[in-house]
């Protein structure tokens, strides 16, 4: 029985099928490639965001209150943000520095980058703060902080956040109805991700302790001391009275 040969045209059909799979392999291996990169790009931004929120989370818990009796009024006095949107914040704080507790004033500041570039560019810079005692006037908004008792630059991270690819970052403080002897923060950022439309969203919730003060609201200046008793209410338990 004689064998019939390849023809031309089978040849042809087998390189057009071998030239398809090809281009399928490598278009399958390209797409890999590219999410690949593209998800090694997303944990580092996760990374990135997580290690920022912890630092502001760090600093927001080591803010430094003057006493006041309603604390709506911290807000402006120890720390300042920015209106109408509250992207920028400026607040005193304290850490250990060198074997000592010493005041810092840490400045975020949100600005809008070139013309046709989304999103925002953050700037850190934090300065040594020589105001040890409390204050109670407001800060100036036009003419800022008072130049005495602002001292050296000793942080500038600003570098570090060019390329996180912020699409919004928003601080808020929030005043509990009764005095609780806290204020809290509330701290949102969202980061662009290389997929068109993708966000990648943070918040996080800071309580800060303030000096203890009466409460405007129920007129019990010992509601929250520990030594109130709910079942046998004393608003005087805390006071010299009370203790006589």
């Amino acid at each position: 029985m004689n064998r019939r040969g390849v023809t031309l045209i089978e040849m042809l059909v087998g390189a057009s099928i071998l030239v398809t799979m090809l281009f399928v392999l490598y278009g399958g291996l390209h797409t890999m490639e590219r999410q690949a990169h593209c998800s090694s790009n997303s944990l580092a931004q996760v990374q990135e965001g997580l290690l920022l929120m912890e630092a502001i989370r760090i600093e927001l818990a080591s803010l430094v209150l003057n006493p006041f009796s309603n604390a709506a009024d911290h807000e402006g006095n120890s720390f300042v943000i920015s209106k109408p949107n509250g992207t920028s914040i400026q607040f005193v704080m304290e850490r250990l520095r060198d074997g000592e507790r010493q005041r810092f004033l840490v400045c975020y500041e949100s600005v809008t980058p070139p013309k046709g570039t989304p999103g925002l560019l953050l700037h850190k810079r934090v300065y040594v703060f020589r105001q040890n005692t409390p204050w109670q006037d407001p800060v100036d908004l036009t003419t800022g902080w008072r130049q005495d008792w602002i001292g050296p630059l000793v942080e500038d991270e600003s570098s570090r956040f060019r390329n996180l690819a912020i699409q919004d970052l928003r601080w808020r403080c929030l005043v509990p109805q009764e005095n609780e002897g806290k204020v809290y923060f509330r701290v949102k950022l969202v980061l662009r991700t290389l997929d068109p439309g993708r966000m990648l969203p943070f918040s996080t919730l800071v309580s800060v302790a303030t000096p203890d003060l009466p409460t405007r609201v129920s007129d019990c200046p010992c509601l929250f001391a520990p030594c109130f008793d709910p079942t046998r209410p004393d608003c005087h338990c805390c006071s010299a009275r009370g203790e006589s």
